[in-house]
């Protein structure tokens, strides 16, 4: 992208981390109908941060976007799999009401749970002990507090989106 395309776009919004590269690639091809191109020796490394603190907190930071996304940039961010997190987090929660009219309503939190177990049990095996032990609440804690960021980001997003549209009407 050429430096005055990048000026022409806004550059990167101050403030939007992460996201700014999503936010930018979408305007691209919405102003000057280009795109991004795919580029197989390219390589991207995305730094993850360690446990728990610092990761849950960037965790949370790609479902605030995320959240704002799925209704600021549908056609790249309205779709399923960015909601299951917040599905996910929804059952849990839900589960002592739900439960008292069945005790089926638990089967897919367990099957969550189990492919979670297996999964650092296949991690323990070929690489280390230690860290698939920390595996099972690492992740299921990454998925809930991702689901919490994406909802509130999500709901506040779409009262702002329908606020416009009331004023528009009125």
């Amino acid at each position: 992208m050429s430096r005055d395309t990048f000026i022409g776009l806004g550059g990167f919004e101050a403030g939007m981390y992460p996201g700014e590269d999503t936010r930018l690639c979408i305007e691209l091809y919405r102003k000057y109908n280009t795109g991004v191109y795919y580029e197989p020796e390219l390589y991207v490394y995305h730094h993850r941060r360690s446990l728990f603190k610092s990761h849950l907190q960037q965790v949370g930071r790609y479902g605030t976007q995320r959240g704002k996304f799925a209704l600021s940039y549908p056609e790249t961010s309205f779709i399923l799999p960015y909601f299951i997190p917040s599905v996910l987090l929804i059952y849990f929660i839900s589960l002592p009401w739900t439960m008292q009219y069945s005790k089926l309503i638990l089967f897919p939190g367990l099957v969550y749970l189990a492919v979670i177990v297996v999964e650092s049990m296949v991690f323990a095996y070929k690489r280390n002990i230690l860290i698939a032990t920390l595996m099972v609440p690492a992740v299921i804690a990454t998925h809930l507090y991702y689901g919490y960021r994406f909802i509130v980001s999500f709901m506040r997003k779409l009262i702002v989106k329908v606020g416009e549209i009331g004023r528009a009407h009125v």
